[in-house]
């Protein structure tokens, strides 16, 4: 094997590989032998992990462990030197670590998530930074140079590639740094979860992306990383996801963590999110949300999946008859709905009973005093709330409509189904059938 120096005598500032430090031989202030460098333990105090311990091995059948602080290191070289006696030195079994980051289990072989380019990668080794005495993790190597480096072939194969000028082997250092990595870590031994997940970095990848994503994680990874998020990250997520990614992440969430989901959810997929516990479990669920929102869950739960009151929502912007352009564009200004459920205005008398329907555009070029009947259309498309997805799909496309209002038999309007609904619903339905065929 090939021991190349680490670090030149006298320098303060280079850079090597977790690999190339592992293993190097740890002696005391006078030289003699204390055993084998084997882990580093770092904190994320900045952007940069920096490492605060080093953690030694010795023996081989019956292998000891102890951790010195980093700051007793006086020498990287060939061997590790401490400026501190042997005997100072206490050896016992291999304990879990109270630091933040143990760069051999929690990042090295792990699967991480590179925001920068929106994908999971796997860690082969660690490029550090060594400047004075401190050590900090630049980069994260995903290259073959990494796995080689690490079995000891890397010199060998550096130099049958020289004799090739244009192999890639030669020209690329497959590095990302490590301000765009992200751990997902889960330790077996006591179940806790480590996620490093800046909310503004991961906030900027678009549901679909981070549902690809989440799906080439492995189990456990896919739940640590979408306990680490934000719950309005979270709730985005869910609905991009597929139906048994979601029962096994509501399984693995405790019942805080999901009443919170719940309650960011929108109506029509909370409904479903309900669909996967059983009764006593929802009813405790929606113990701990709103009130008025578990009352509007209720009732859409009342609902089959496939008929227009199963696929609703109730989230829309309904106003009185009685309002001004004006007023109805005050209520929504202050609504919190998302672009497709603002699309349309549906206007009710004092009973709820549906008497028109405008869209956003007619009115913000209304006259702000005139009455928002005066722009509303009164014969309005709707779907009954028993009626099937087919009769819904129908109106949608033969009025080109985005979003449909759900009604009952005395035109109490209940909800409104978007063009989504219906695409996400038949979608599924095409799919479930070619996985039966």
């Amino acid at each position: 094997m090939f021991m190349d120096p680490i670090y030149p005598e006298g320098s303060s500032f280079n850079f090597t590989y977790f690999s190339r430090l592992m293993g190097r031989e740890v002696v005391d202030q006078s030289g003699a032998y204390i055993g084998k460098a084997y882990d580093i333990l770092a904190t994320q105090a900045g952007i940069y992990p920096k490492a605060v311990e080093l953690l030694i091995n010795r023996g081989f059948i019956r292998q000891r462990f102890a951790t010195v602080p980093w700051v007793t290191l006086v020498e990287i070289n060939n061997r590790i030197r401490l400026n501190i006696k042997r005997r100072a030195i206490k050896f016992g079994k291999l304990k879990d670590p109270r630091i933040e980051i143990s760069l051999r289990r929690d990042v090295l072989d792990q699967q991480v998530v590179d925001t920068s380019n929106r994908r999971v990668v796997r860690v082969n080794d660690l490029h550090l930074l060594k400047v004075g005495m401190d050590l900090m993790v630049a980069h994260i190597d995903i290259g073959l140079k990494g796995i080689l480096r690490r079995l000891g072939l890397k010199s060998f194969f550096d130099l049958s590639a020289s004799f090739f000028k244009n192999s890639s082997y030669v020209k690329k250092e497959n590095f990302i740094s490590w301000k765009y990595i992200h751990i997902i870590s889960v330790n077996k031994a006591n179940h806790n979860v480590k996620v490093s997940m800046p909310y503004d970095q991961i906030s900027g990848i678009h549901p679909s992306e981070l549902s690809e994503i989440i799906l080439d994680l492995g189990s456990e990874q896919k739940l640590a990383l979408f306990r680490g998020l934000d719950v309005e990250i979270q709730a985005k997520l869910f609905t991009e996801i597929d139906d048994g990614t979601q029962k096994f992440l509501i399984q693995g969430m405790e019942m805080k963590e999901n009443a919170r989901l719940l309650a960011a959810l929108p109506s029509d997929e909370a409904a479903d999110f309900l669909d996967n516990f059983p009764e006593e479990t929802v009813v405790q669920l929606l113990s701990m949300i709103d009130a008025g929102r578990a009352k509007k869950l209720t009732a859409l739960l009342g609902y089959p999946g496939d008929t227009a009151g199963g696929l609703m929502t109730t989230e829309y912007i309904s106003v009185s008859k009685m309002l001004s352009v004006g007023d109805v564009l005050v209520r929504v200004k202050e609504s919190n709905l998302k672009s497709e459920m603002i699309y349309y205005v549906y206007v009710v008398d004092e009973n709820n009973h549906l008497v028109g329907s405008t869209t956003l555009k007619k009115i913000i070029a209304a006259n702000p005093g005139d009455n928002i009947l005066v722009h509303s259309a009164t014969k309005i498309a709707a779907v009954h709330i028993n009626d099937g997805v087919k009769e819904a799909a129908f109106l949608i496309e033969k009025y080109r409509l985005y979003a449909l209002p759900v009604i009952d038999e005395n035109r109490v309007l209940h909800g409104i189904i978007t063009v989504d609904d219906i695409l996400e619903h038949l979608i599924n339905l095409v799919w479930h059938r070619k996985t039966r065929i």
